[in-house]
């Protein structure tokens, strides 16, 4: 491919994808209205880098103000100490069942130099400073409004208990972050009536899945849910299967890439030996009654 053809054409692939997330569009807009979108994308992007900076810099100030670790968080660490310790032989049946991908990352991290409160509350607070992004795209899809898609962001970034999530050594504040982009696929799928938009729910609530159990409403409202209400609203039952499809794609997938990730229990796994404990936690209760 010679170089005009190429300067012509990848600059136009990238901002046809930029407009596509950002603007929430369900096709390229035409040649002719080219202007308008490009600058509403660079106003968004500059919008949300602004937020993030100086989201980042709110928690930093809340960490020096406040660096006491709680007591669940000091657990959290005492876990990814043992793991980091001890390796793989620290994962037995017990332990894979839980939701590990955060400390997963906090050890990935610690096998790179930093100590575990390092890693731990940089992890949340890299995450916590990023979280205006979905919920600028969540407001403003929800909201089918600007406004209220910059006041959402500017939430994500000053609320009180989500500063204090990122600069905890916890679960929460990673899970938050999946969680929102997986309502904002289940937004835009409503909205748009597009199923395709189910395989980024999946995705991100398995992804969610792997840091609180409480992600399980994601899989019932994301991906039953938006199954049958996408088969009601378009009136077929072929559009709620094919979104429950995509659903399920989507998570297979995000399935895929954390067992590519080296030393990360299989998922699969994790999730037989979860029932199998539930099961049998059912039949003591039932027992005892």
């Amino acid at each position: 491919m010679n170089s005009p053809l190429r300067s012509a054409l990848f600059p136009k692939a990238i901002k046809a994808v930029a407009v596509k997330i950002l603007d929430g569009e369900s096709s390229l807009r035409q040649e002719s209205g080219s202007a308008h979108p490009s600058q509403s994308v660079r106003c968004t992007l500059a919008v949300l880098c602004l937020l993030s900076v100086a989201a980042l810099l709110l928690r930093l100030l809340a960490l020096w103000g406040n660096p006491i670790l709680p007591r669940d968080g000091i657990e959290y660490l005492g876990f990814c100490e043992r793991w980091f310790e001890e390796g793989d032989a620290f994962l037995d049946a017990s332990v894979r069942s839980r939701p590990l991908l955060f400390q997963y990352l906090v050890v990935a991290l610690m096998r790179c130099g930093l100590s575990s409160e390092a890693a731990g509350v940089g992890l949340n607070v890299v995450a916590g400073s990023l979280l205006a992004v979905p919920f600028l795209l969540a407001g403003r899809a929800l909201f089918q409004s600007e406004i209220a898609g910059l006041c959402a962001a500017v939430l994500a970034a000053v609320l009180p208990p989500l500063v204090e999530f990122s600069i905890s050594p916890m679960r929460d504040c990673l899970y938050l972050f999946f969680a929102i982009w997986a309502w904002w696929g289940v937004i835009q799928a409503l909205r748009t009536g597009k199923p395709l938009w189910a395989t980024l729910v999946g995705a991100a609530a398995l992804f969610a899945l792997q840091c609180r159990f409480e992600a399980f409403e994601l899989i019932l409202f994301g991906g039953i849910g938006l199954g049958v209400c996408l088969g009601v609203l378009r009136k077929s039952w072929r559009s709620g299967a094919c979104a429950l499809l995509l659903f399920l794609s989507g998570a297979a997938a995000a399935g895929v890439f954390l067992e590519s990730l080296p030393g990360y229990p299989s998922v699969l796994k994790a999730g037989l030996e979860r029932a199998e404990y539930t099961k049998n936690l059912f039949h003591i209760i039932l027992f005892l009654k």
